[in-house]
């Protein structure tokens, strides 16, 4: 799983203004659920620099979000 920055400017280079999940411009609370009822039962966070904040830091602030959302 992945998030990107709601400042992410549409591109054809594939370039992604990376965040933590549930902090960007995906709507989570509507595709997890979506994915649950597809079967998906593991999802993996992926981060990719630049970096923010430490590594740690941020795969808190996405499972604490992703804790928080009922699928």
């Amino acid at each position: 799983m992945k998030d990107i920055k709601a400042t992410t400017q549409p591109n054809f280079t594939l370039k992604m203004d990376p965040t933590e999940v549930g902090s960007g411009r995906l709507d989570w609370k509507k595709l997890l659920p979506a994915a649950y009822a597809a079967g998906v039962r593991f999802y993996f966070v992926e981060q990719e620099p630049p970096f923010e904040r430490p590594r740690i830091e941020s795969a808190k602030i996405c499972h604490d979000f992703l804790a928080s959302v009922q699928a």
